[in-house]
């Protein structure tokens, strides 16, 4: 209880019940919670009654606290020259303790399924690659709020003009999934840094 005090308005409460009067069987209070901003996922207090009489408290009741203001994520579209990594910006809310997050994703747009990789690399604010869970989940740290999800895309030589694919997501408390297209080009008209050739498959008449 005294690690939680900032959690509500502390009050201790006292009533009189008149001697003998078997029909008074209930005693209510109210316990006001605050708001104290970032998600905490869930928390628990113990409620303990007493007799001034006995002094023996008698029962305790364990309280749950379910945080209005649950992690939610937002993804950032992308366009990446073909053959280079798609990058996904992802934002998060910060909570007060771990929670986890899935990802997918899907070729609904104009892109095919080998023109991405199937695997795709999940990594934290500062760079450190998070690793991904038993259940296909990966876990957040406490106060995350950015993630980047890397997809790579796979080179050929055919010009298939701009083509879109999309990363999904979500945290354990959404109940559906956010998306962010992620555009391939393969004009010459976007250039990855990573090298010094613009991917253009266009097609040439010599």
């Amino acid at each position: 209880l005294t690690k939680m005090k900032q959690e509500f308005s502390w009050k201790r409460i006292s009533s009189i019940f008149p001697t003998g009067d078997k029909n008074l069987s209930l005693l209510s209070f109210n316990l006001p919670i605050e708001d104290d901003g970032p998600g905490e996922i869930s928390q628990s207090f113990s409620v303990s009654l007493k007799s001034t009489q006995t002094l023996v408290e008698k029962n305790s009741v364990n309280t749950e606290i379910l945080d209005a203001t649950l992690p939610q994520l937002t993804i950032a579209p992308v366009a990446v020259e073909e053959g280079s990594d798609a990058v996904f910006d992802v934002t998060l809310d910060a909570a007060s303790e771990p929670y986890t997050v899935t990802f997918s994703t899907s070729v609904d747009g104009s892109a095919e399924s080998e023109d991405i990789s199937s695997s795709f690399v999940v990594k934290d604010s500062n760079g450190n690659v998070i690793p991904k869970n038993e259940d296909g989940s990966y876990t957040v740290p406490v106060g995350e709020t950015k993630l980047t999800v890397t997809v790579p895309t796979i080179v050929d030589s055919i010009y298939e003009r701009s083509e879109t694919f999309e990363l999904n997501g979500k945290t354990e408390f959404m109940d559906s999934e956010t998306s962010a297209i992620g555009t391939i080009v393969d004009d010459g008209s976007r250039d990855d840094n990573l090298d010094s050739e613009f991917d253009n498959d266009k097609p040439v008449v010599s």
